[in-house]
């Protein structure tokens, strides 16, 4: 369980710190856990260019490299960068990101299931 709280709360804050320096005018973030999984859905209304959206999704929808994941994650978040959102996501199970351009609102799902 400690591993899945760290990967759900440095890919949130890597989320926020995202969002915010995107100026996002609120955000939620909703956190569902049982015992197998967790699953979190975030919530913003911001304005992304499409280019934001394409990294965003490039950064979340990424292979997973468990290994590689699991050795570097203690230093992600360190130094803020938007790539620590590409490493943490190696260890998410699936995630969804759905941005409705007119509405400026952004919706991200993801699930961390037990090893």
């Amino acid at each position: 369980m400690p591993r899945r709280i760290e990967i759900l709360t440095k890919l949130s804050a890597q989320l926020m710190r995202f969002l915010f320096s995107r100026s996002a005018e609120n955000l939620t973030i909703d956190v569902n856990s049982s015992k197998d999984q967790i699953s979190v859905l975030i919530k913003s209304t911001v304005k992304l260019t499409e280019k934001d959206v394409e990294l965003l999704e490039g950064y979340l929808r990424v292979e997973s490299h468990e290994e590689m994941a699991y050795y570097y994650l203690p230093l992600a978040g360190e130094y803020g960068s938007d790539e620590d959102l590409m490493l943490i996501s190696m260890l998410v199970n699936s995630v969804e990101i759905n941005y409705d351009k007119e509405k400026s609102s952004l919706r991200i799902g993801f699930v961390i299931r037990s090893q």
